[in-house]
């Protein structure tokens, strides 16, 4: 409880703290809120610096932010959006929506943010504004005072259109709607253009407005121009004037209950990097942030113990080759040293950028709307030091395992498409000699799910690249050998290995997922699909290697069909796989629970009609359904997001569930022509379709003398077809089910072309 999720924390003891917070979370025990009972901060106080990571921060000089960090909460934070890539226009979009934003590329409008009086399009900034928005919300709001005309981002009405494109029902300005309606008055001071007078649009850079802007492209007060002055010896030899920028921060802040401040120092670093030697980077961020550490100092004593502190970095260095966790810090009212976490990620010093906004607006009493799918970020106590290393350690983690887990799927990939390829040979000529051969490439492709569980538990990630490969695919030869020992039949060690990924899977779940949250077949913190239960691929594991484990147990027993008490097992997969304490998976129900009932119908010898599929399907709706309500019913703070998406689809109805469905659809279809997974499926769909429709050669003796085999083999398909059908990772969920079935097959084949002396089962 008192350390980050990372692989050097996931000691013996580090398991047992992660899984007492799984267990508290289960039982509804909420950590320490941010915000004390009854206690509203005076005013939110948003310090942004852009494109900088935990490990940037560690060797800059910066006292004033280490003096935050001694007295706060700190965390790494996923700035992931609507994209692949998180810019700064993209995760200010984010920040100021509570939801992941999409823009195109160094899109100029999202710097066309005025003082409403500036001169622009033959008028005012002011006047554009009503032109772009026109009679609906057009009025302004009134100024804090005479002096004050506010700001105007004249880009919004375009960029709430490219936001509209990524189907998260993302509703840019929301933050600022909300606060706007509350009477909570807003402010941005930014100063990161990169010209003094930037009268060139590609000198502006003041994405940062998207932060707080309302959705009529307002905000009552801040300034962006002017708090600039020339140092040779800066990015585009300009640096902020700590002055002036103090001088505005403090004008906003007497006028202001929400203000955000963005110095710029860290984000012309980030851009002028295009232009410098790469070996130049460590020397310009470095400067740029104990010069933002320098203002921020100014800034620390015009802020009161009622008021609270967030520095947060919106978005990662644009010229890395991977995405980073971003450094996030809380201190002031209301906030306990410690970790940060959120319903999000529930995990300890971790969240996500969305979950900003809903923040902010909790801590003045507000509701966040239904557009929003951030949830409020709370803080774990915690007195222990090296909290800064852990979280740099979490992040180079992360970063590696985006590297490592694509070279692994691709080789486990290359393996199943060439067993695919060889059972064509075996399967037709009837050879011995290449069926022998088969024997240990299928158990070796059996064994990588739960070997890659074991390189997780081990941190082999601390090995380099090829220390890890080396681990990885020597468990694999571990496992593929002793699965081959095992006594009976040749496919009994594929049995064998199908169980143990199962129960290494449902273990892990009841832990927490401490072993799939960065794990090569689980879940990114920098993609932010998912942090805690079980992902798409887990699912397609976790249902293919359960039905096949537990209806390869009947045969092995050599009943003919499957006992009663089966339907026990295929019900606790479900459930394993559903439930909101364990696996919490929406989609993986509806996928999950016709597949079962398909297996157990078969393996009980009934034959299955359409109607039973369509009973089989309404069934899947009723329990997932089920699942969400009793997510829903438990307290906001340890709701997964099942009850998230329940509370979603009951307050926004038909447009909200469409909206879902739509981005679902949308990502399945994309993914088709950008996977891995899509260059194997052919193949493997040829093969299965071979085996089990027209068997031909061997098959016609392998298939009807296992016919509760058949029937888990039918059953995993149909989890797969399900999976793909109601989840997001398109392709790659069947083809995670053709990596077990294939096999599976392989195995039963070979054992009835060559069958395993009886000495020599014994023997083994």
């Amino acid at each position: 409880m008192n350390r980050p999720v990372s692989g050097r924390a996931r000691r013996r003891s580090i398991v047992v703290r992660v899984a007492a917070v799984s267990v508290a979370a289960a039982l509804g025990l909420v950590p320490d809120a941010a915000v004390a009972s009854g206690t509203e901060p005076e005013r939110i106080v948003l310090f942004a610096m852009p494109a900088v990571t935990w490990d940037d921060i560690r060797p800059a000089r910066m006292p004033a932010l280490q003096s935050v960090i001694s007295r706060g909460a700190v965390a790494a934070i996923s700035v992931r959006s609507a994209a692949s890539r998180t810019d700064p226009v993209r995760g200010y979009m984010t920040l100021g929506s509570g939801n992941r934003a999409y823009s195109d590329d160094a899109e100029p409008q999202a710097h066309l943010a005025f003082s409403a009086d500036a001169p622009f399009e033959s008028g005012t900034a002011e006047h554009a504004l009503r032109r772009r928005i026109g009679p609906t919300g057009a009025e302004a709001p009134e100024p804090a005072d005479a002096s004050s005309p506010g700001l105007v981002h004249l880009g919004l009405p375009w960029l709430d259109k490219q936001a509209a494109r990524s189907n998260y029902g993302t509703a840019v300005g929301s933050l600022g709607e909300t606060l706007r309606h509350a009477g909570v008055r807003r402010a941005v001071v930014s100063a990161a253009d990169t010209a003094v007078d930037p009268r060139a649009s590609a000198s502006r850079r003041r994405e940062a407005v998207l932060g707080m802007v309302d959705r009529t492209g307002r905000v009552e007060d801040g300034t962006v121009s002017g708090l600039l002055r020339t140092d040779p010896d800066a990015p585009f030899g300009v640096s902020t004037d700590a002055a002036a920028f103090e001088a505005a921060a403090r004008t906003a802040l007497s006028r202001s209950r929400v203000v955000l401040l963005e110095p710029g120092e860290t984000l012309r670093a980030d851009q002028f990097l295009a232009y410098a030697n790469p070996d130049r980077r460590q020397q310009l961020v470095t400067g740029a942030l104990e010069r933002s550490d320098v203002i921020l100092s100014k800034i620390l004593p015009a802020l009161t113990p009622r008021d609270r502190l967030y520095i947060v970095v919106p978005s990662g260095p644009s010229l890395a080759a991977t995405e980073h966790l971003t450094p996030l810090v809380a201190a002031g009212a209301g906030v306990r040293r410690g970790w940060l976490t959120s319903a999000t990620t529930r995990q300890p010093g971790m969240a996500t950028l969305s979950d900003v906004a809903p923040t902010v607006l909790d801590a003045f009493g507000l509701r966040a709307p239904g557009s929003m799918t951030g949830t409020v970020i709370s803080s774990i106590r915690t007195q222990r030091g090296g909290r800064v290393a852990d979280l740099a350690a979490l992040d180079r983690e992360s970063v590696f395992r985006e590297h490592f887990a694509a070279q692994a799927v691709y080789a486990f990939i290359t393996m199943l498409t060439l067993l695919s390829l060889l059972s064509f040979v075996v399967f037709l000529s009837r050879s011995r000699a290449w069926s022998r051969l088969l024997t240990p490439l299928a158990l070796a492709v059996l064994a990588v799910p739960p070997a890659a569980l074991v390189w997780r538990a081990v941190d082999a990630d601390r090995l380099g690249m090829t220390g890890a490969h080396l681990v990885l695919w020597g468990l694999v030869a571990v496992l593929a050998a002793a699965a081959a020992a095992v006594p009976g039949p040749r496919w009994a060690g594929g049995v064998a290995l199908l169980l143990l990924s199962a129960v290494m899977l449902s273990v892990d779940l009841a832990a927490g997922s401490p072993l799939q949250l960065n794990g090569i077949f689980g879940f990114s913190p920098i993609v932010a699909g998912r942090f805690y239960g079980i992902g798409n691929l887990g699912y397609a594991i976790l249902m293919a290697s359960g039905i096949l484990g537990l209806t390869g147990l009947v045969e092995l027993r050599g009943l003919p069909r499957a006992p009663a008490i089966i339907a026990v097992g295929l019900a606790v997969l479900v459930l394993v796989d559903g439930l909101p304490q364990l696996g919490a998976d929406f989609g993986g129900v509806l996928g999950g629970v016709p597949a079962v009932l398909l297996t157990y119908m078969l393996a009980r010898g009934h034959r299955v009609r359409w109607p039973v599929l369509l009973a089989a399907g309404a069934a899947a709706v009723a329990v997932a359904s089920g699942l969400a309500l009793l997510d829903l019913s438990r307290p906001p703070e340890v709701r997964t997001h099942l009850g998230r998406f329940a509370a979603r689809v009951a307050s926004g109805g038909l447009p909200a569930l469409v909206t879902v469905v739509r981005r679902k659809a949308q990502a399945n279809l994309g993914v088709l022509g950008v996977s891995s997974w899509t260059y194997t499926i052919p193949l493997t769909l040829g093969v299965l379709a071979l085996m089990l429709a027209r068997p031909v050669g061997v098959l016609r003796d392998v298939l009807p003398r296992h016919p509760v085999l058949r029937a888990g083999l039918i059953g995993a398909m149909a989890a797969g077809v399900g999976g793909y059908a109601v989840n997001d990772s398109g392709i790659a969920i069947p083809a995670m089910v053709l990596g077990h079935v294939v096999p599976l097959l392989v195995l039963l084949a070979v054992q009835t072309l060559a069958p395993r002396p009886a000495a020599a089962a014994k023997a083994a």
